[in-house]
């Protein structure tokens, strides 16, 4: 009897394996139980309902490195996922082992982190429990059953059936099938779905075939279609197929297009035609997307053919949008034949946009070009914006030449609010000449509002001065305007002496109005003693 005691004392010390690729200050090594939860919970409920519980159990993809980016060994007491140190040790290879930590707070699962073993972890002083020989289909049902606790809201769930999956245990396929045909929030089916799809092979790509076609929502089945996407199975390709074309859902129909646009193929962009040129408007916009997802640029000839001569407007402003996202500075020649040709003013608009995209000397003069002589006033200014974003030495004389040369209001405006974006002592001193000289009213208005914009404090006396002896009521009123966006400091005395002295009364009423938005006692004091005057 003192002999089994003995022994029973001893059994604590017994040295069961930790991992090689574990290290840290606090790792605490126990055999795991028949019953793994319910030694789990035991554990965390006599350390006070906080701790970290490690165990592994074999990888299903031995080729797999789950590390946490480019760090050479990662760090499990930071909060950090990605957080870790460098050493130059980094190892890689295979793998065969999933390690599983679980850190809990409050009795409640606060993190889960995964690596495989052949990255390496070291633990700090955050103190470890290790099980060591955990059964893989007992993590499995643990992890599923922890699912259960989770409330809808909850990424945790997500994140568990990503460790359940890569369990090299029969068992998960069963509990991923399970999860991805419940009734569960459609997130966390999403993810089994997902992992049936990446991970579980033929099996995953049956419950993956019997969900694309009876399952009623439609949210669910766009999730089938990216996990047909990413199946190694060969038949995945035609389920995606036949779902594009027979989907009762525009949004799925889409979505496996998309998929297969970047797999390439003439099947599948004859396929990506047919949904375009079905009616339905929102299919065609993700036709025309998925067009451009075709792989080394295959798709570019049929988008170049939509920008130019699809009958439905949407169409060709998709397709120039597209078009000059993925193939830049090729698709200017495109865009110009729009511009010239197009009975669109939205197609046209977006072709200015289009060329605003492209990076280039050639493109800068096209606009500039557009915004001295295009018919439309309101493509002149999208023009002028577009110049004013891509820069250069000469935009700012482009912007005064069209200011000066035309009298269309709409241009005016624009010109002053392109002048206002160029970031150059030059181009201020142009805006507070043109607040003063320019013989537009709106001119003069608009240069005062960017002005205050821009400047500030440093033209605090033109605007009052514009205030004062602008010729025109409406410039005095946006002087006022202009003048309450300066600093209190500068902005409650100026205000204060329009409200009292202006003979405007509609400058003093717009003054009044702007000390009344102000808390300050000098305002107050002017308002109450007006009031008591009248």
């Amino acid at each position: 009897m003192r002999f089994l005691c003995l022994f029973c004392f001893c059994l604590p010390l017994l040295a069961w394996d930790v991992p090689a690729n574990l290290s840290g200050n606090a790792v605490d090594v126990l055999r795991a139980d028949a019953d793994l939860e319910r030694q789990v919970n035991r554990i965390i409920r006599g350390a006070g309902g906080a701790g970290t519980v490690g165990y592994a159990v074999p990888i299903h993809n031995r080729n797999a490195t789950l590390c946490c980016g480019d760090v050479d060994i990662c760090s499990l007491e930071d909060d950090d996922q990605w957080a870790g140190r460098r050493d130059g040790k980094r190892g890689r290879g295979t793998s065969d082992w999933l390690l599983v930590f679980l850190r809990y707070k409050d009795n409640q699962l606060d993190k889960l982190r995964l690596y495989s073993d052949n990255c390496p972890v070291d633990t700090g002083d955050i103190a470890v429990t290790w099980l060591d020989g955990a059964d893989p289909g007992v993590s499995v049902t643990m992890l599923s059953n922890m699912i259960e606790t989770m409330s809808n809201e909850s990424r945790q769930g997500e994140s568990l059936l990503g460790a359940i999956a890569m369990h090299a245990d029969s068992s998960a396929d069963d509990v991923l099938a399970g999860w991805a045909r419940g009734d569960a929030h459609r997130d966390v089916r999403g993810a089994a779905i997902f992992w049936l799809g990446q991970s579980r092979g033929r099996f995953g790509f049956e419950i993956l075939e019997e969900l694309a076609f009876s399952e009623p929502d439609d949210k669910v089945r766009e999730r089938v279609t990216f996990a047909l996407d990413v199946s190694t199975v060969p038949e995945a390709k035609a389920t995606l197929m036949t779902m594009a074309k027979e989907d009762e859902s525009a949004e799925v129909r889409g979505q496996a297009l998309l998929w297969l646009a970047r797999r390439g193929g003439a099947e599948v962009e004859a396929l990506i035609m047919e949904n375009l040129n079905s009616g339905d408007e929102n299919l065609a916009e993700k036709a025309v997307f998925a067009l451009s997802q075709i792989p080394d640029g295959a798709g570019t000839a049929r988008l170049q053919d939509l920008a130019v001569s699809h009958r439905n407007e949407t169409v060709r402003t998709k397709a120039l949008f597209w078009l000059v996202k993925q193939f830049g500075a090729e698709a200017r020649e495109t865009i110009l034949h729009v511009l010239d040709n197009d009975p669109s003013e939205r197609v046209q608009e977006q072709a200015v946009f289009a060329l605003g995209q492209i990076k280039s000397e050639q493109t800068a003069a096209d606009l500039a070009d557009l915004a001295r002589n295009h018919p439309s006033s309101r493509l002149r200014g999208k023009a002028l914006f577009w110049l004013v974003k891509k820069g250069g030495e000469t935009t700012r004389e482009t912007v005064l030449s069209v200011l000066n040369d035309t009298e269309d209001g709409h241009i005016m405006e624009q010109a002053v609010f392109a002048l206002s974006q160029i970031k150059s002592e030059a181009a201020l001193k142009d805006l507070m000449v043109l607040a003063e000289k320019h013989e537009s009213p709106k001119v003069r208005g608009k240069a005062l509002f960017w002005l205050a914009q821009k400047a500030g404090k440093k033209i605090a006396d033109q605007l009052s001065n514009a205030a004062e002896n602008d010729p025109d009521t409406e410039v005095k009123i946006q002087a006022v305007f202009a003048i309450s966006r300066l600093p209190e400091e500068e902005r409650i005395p100026r205000l204060i002496n329009l409200a009292r002295n202006h003979k405007n009364v509609e400058v003093r009423k717009r003054a009044f109005f702007w000390l009344g938005q102000s808390k300050d006692p000098r305002a107050l004091a002017l308002i109450k003693e007006t009031l008591e005057e009248e």
